[in-house]
């Protein structure tokens, strides 16, 4: 007979077992979550697209609608520059036949510079050809020459200079005070101007001035110089400074006509037409010879 507690032993393996394959015909509950999840993304998906897709479409409806007044604009000027581009064709044609002619008018204004360059020369250079036997007289008081001025002046030069070779009075022209207004008694007397009527006598009597030096008449001290053009005296007066220099250092110059500076140094003559060129030789030269 056998034991009771061997046969419940028995039994309870065997409900085991048929548990265990109970459990094993049973579905597994994981795998259907995960499909039903997965549907669930894919709803969530269509309908996340759905969304997005509206909202594009609206963005770009927007902007269609913000664009537009900026597309209407660019429409405009773009007719606006399509009216403009004959008027600038034309317009780019003027500016060139104003450059030619421009180009002209200064090619012609330079000639014409030249030209009225040359003129002044030459009317410069016939006004001191008519002054060519004039000699003018600085310091002679005013009224001292009375009415006639002319035997007066061609004495004076007899008595002033007093040269042996120079006894007879020159024959003049004509004699006569600049043509200005009579100064104030207290102001410089205006310089008389000599036309000698023989163009030696006048060289002759400027050359015994300068070898004289100081001159006085009657107590007053006077000078003679060459009558030139405004023109020519102030080219003439633009070389006093170097002038000076040159004298205060012993130095021979003289001005030769119609405005050259020539100057003597260690036995050479060195001529100048400007005065910055005299001035630099001066600095040049005679200062390091010191």
């Amino acid at each position: 007979m056998p034991h009771p507690k061997g046969k419940n032993s028995h039994d309870a393996s065997k409900q085991t077992d048929a548990s265990k394959k109970a459990s094993a015909s049973e579905p597994i509950p994981v795998a259907s979550t995960a499909l039903e999840l997965a549907a669930n993304d894919s709803v969530n998906m269509s309908a996340l697209k759905d969304e997005l897709e509206k909202n594009k479409n609206a963005i770009l409806t927007e902007i269609k609608a913000s664009l537009a007044p900026i597309n209407s604009s660019i429409v405009e000027v773009n007719a606006k520059l399509d009216a403009f581009e004959p008027r600038i064709t034309e317009m780019e044609t003027y500016l060139s036949d104003h450059s030619d002619r421009i180009d002209s008018l200064e090619k012609r204004v330079d000639h014409l510079e030249k030209e009225r360059g040359e003129l002044r020369t030459k009317v410069e250079d016939l006004e001191n050809r008519t002054r060519r036997n004039n000699l003018r007289v600085i310091g002679l008081p005013e009224g001292l020459e009375g009415r006639t001025a002319v035997p007066f002046m061609s004495q004076f030069f007899v008595d002033v200079l007093r040269d042996e070779s120079f006894i007879n009075p020159p024959e003049l022209e004509r004699a006569h005070r600049a043509l200005r207004p009579k100064p104030a008694e207290q102001e410089k007397p205006r310089p008389v101007i000599v036309c000698f009527l023989r163009f030696q006598d006048k060289e002759r009597v400027l050359a015994i001035s300068r070898k004289k030096g100081q001159l006085s008449y009657d107590g007053h001290k006077v000078y003679i110089f060459p009558d030139l053009s405004p023109g020519l005296a102030k080219k003439r007066a633009a070389f006093n400074a170097v002038k000076n220099k040159l004298y205060q250092k012993g130095v021979k110059f003289f001005l030769r006509y119609p405005a050259v500076l020539c100057v003597t140094h260690q036995e050479n003559v060195y001529k100048f037409v400007s005065a910055d060129a005299a001035e630099d030789f001066l600095k040049r030269q005679l200062l390091e010879d010191d």
